[in-house]
């Protein structure tokens, strides 16, 4: 109290972390807000495992949002520890569940310590209320648990009597048994916590050699820090690939080379677990610049260049109009309607119940502007309006029920951006103003390899990633004068990936459990 007088009278007080705890309840009394104001930024700034609990305590006596925020980031942050104290149970339900509900919880793939933290809250606070039981563990994720741990969950005191609480188990037992079905689950049991992050397969470099994929926390973390991973037991030593990723889970197809022979091969990386699984390989010709698109429970491999057994001799490499479809659910191949064009290098996506097709390199290396629409309910292909420009190694992404095919080849680069409005059936050109654009970085914008492999949608923006000088990030979207706006979201050579000689040849945007575990 006296401290404050003085800061009444003289404008001066010493203020500590020792001292802050007396300060705080006279200067809340009396309402001087700059008192109160400089005690939330001294407590937001020493947060710590020995104080967090008090903090916690006077924050939410005192209504201090700063601190109440940061102290749900630390704690989140450092969940495994602090649930180790007893002092952290003594919160109410509601605060707990803000916790176990949380994506950033640095569990280090261990899901299991979410449940034994929830089961432990019940203990404490002696809650044996079905309803409290099931709304604790609505929390829990128990599809990312292992079958033999969930086996012992489910025997457990506090879970055996209750109904829904076995149901969940059963769900996620059940989702652990049916392994190529799980990309196609839409719930919470099996949602990774993780930082959304970027995987980069950068191209193999002059040697054969294959980089080591990249891993970059994006966007909602800065800096953009890149994390290293290696690539081994990934593909083969020098592949080929497309990638898609479906609710999280990353499909890889690709042709690679092994003792001197190409091979096709299918795998999927399932971010939640860290692990690969070996799928059923497309039963074709092996082949490169492979168009691909994703629609439900089924993926779509269009068209590509046919390779030599045992050797790729470019010249004589055949232009193919295959179509496969990939059953996810069953891990199946099935031939489809051929597409109208041989070509590879094209780029394809789904809208509305179409897989669209464009573009490529036809025979003799030209490029073409052709644009088919295959029709997923009857199977069959109808050419629609070309492109105004000629294009290969393109990207084509669905955004607010249009179509953008933007950069690739031409001659030299493609310098344009098109739109395409399937109800007219028109393409427009998308003027674009570039924003925090170098001169040197523009040009590169406009050449990417291996068509949608290296672009996503995020938040109504397509964004870009690779382009011809490595690592760069490029973020599109339509503003509200309809006109289009392009950004670099990543400048300077520091910020780029640690592949800067390679062109990003695949890549996927995904909650990387990885990332959070080995962010600082």
């Amino acid at each position: 109290m006296s401290a404050v007088v003085d800061h009444i009278y003289s404008r001066e007080f010493n203020l500590s972390v020792e001292n802050l705890s007396d300060i705080l309840p006279a200067a809340h009394l009396f309402q001087i807000d700059d008192i109160v104001f400089k005690i939330s930024l001294l407590m937001a700034n020493n947060i710590s495992s020995n104080t967090c609990f008090h903090y916690r305590e006077l924050a939410q006596k005192y209504q201090l949002r700063r601190v109440i925020k940061k102290i749900h980031e630390f704690t989140v942050k450092n969940f495994k520890e602090l649930s180790a104290s007893e002092e952290f149970f003594n919160i109410s339900q509601q605060e707990f569940s803000g916790y176990l509900s949380s994506d950033l919880i640095r569990i280090e793939l261990q899901e299991i310590d979410v449940y034994t933290a929830a089961k432990r809250w019940l203990e404490v606070n002696q809650a044996q209320n079905p309803e409290t039981v099931t709304e604790t563990m609505r929390n829990v994720r128990f599809a990312l648990i292992k079958p033999e741990r969930l086996a012992q969950i489910k025997q457990d005191s506090v879970l055996c009597n209750n109904v829904e609480c076995q149901g969940m188990i059963e769900e996620a037992t059940e989702y652990q048994t049916n392994v190529y079905t799980q990309p196609l689950y839409d719930g919470v049991l099996n949602k990774p916590r993780g930082i959304t992050g970027l995987v980069m397969f950068p191209s193999p470099s002059s040697d054969s050699e294959w980089q080591d994929i990249q891993l970059i926390s994006y966007p909602e973390y800065r800096p953009f820090n890149w994390k290293t991973f290696p690539v081994t037991d990934v593909v083969p030593e020098y592949s080929w690939i497309d990638v898609v990723n479906v609710r999280n889970f990353l499909f890889v197809f690709g042709t690679g080379v092994e003792s001197n022979n190409y091979q096709n091969f299918t795998r999927r990386y399932d971010a939640s677990g860290d692990t690969w699984l070996d799928l059923t390989p497309i039963p074709r010709h092996p082949m490169l610049g492979v168009a691909t698109a994703h629609h439900g429970q089924n993926i779509f491999l269009i068209g590509g260049l046919a390779m030599d057994i045992g050797e790729y001799v470019h010249a004589e490499a055949t232009n193919v109009n295959d179509n496969y479809m990939y059953s996810i659910p069953s891990n199946t191949w099935m031939k489809c309607d051929n597409l109208p064009g041989k070509c590879y290098d094209s780029a394809a996506a789904h809208l509305d119940g179409y897989i669209y097709c464009n573009g490529g390199t036809v025979n003799n290396y030209t490029k073409c502007n052709k644009h088919y629409a295959y029709r997923i309910a009857d199977g069959k292909w109808s050419a629609k309006s070309s492109m105004q420009f000629e294009r290969s190694c393109h990207v084509l992404a669905a955004l607010d029920k249009k179509l953008f095919a933007m950069g690739g080849t031409r001659q030299y680069f493609q310098d344009s951006i098109e739109m395409y409005d399937p109800l007219s059936e028109q393409w427009t050109c998308i003027q674009c103003e570039t924003n925090n654009l170098e001169d040197a970085y523009i040009s590169d914008i406009y050449n990417f390899h291996n068509s949608s492999s290296t672009s996503f949608v995020y938040n109504h923006k397509i964004y870009l990633v690779g382009a011809y000088n490595g690592g760069l990030i490029f973020e599109f979207h339509i503003d509200d004068d309809s006109k289009g706006v392009l950004d670099e979201t990543r400048s300077g050579s520091s910020d780029r990936c640690n592949s800067d000689n390679s062109r990003c040849i695949a890549c996927a945007f995904m909650t990387l459990p990885k990332l959070l575990a080995s962010s600082q």
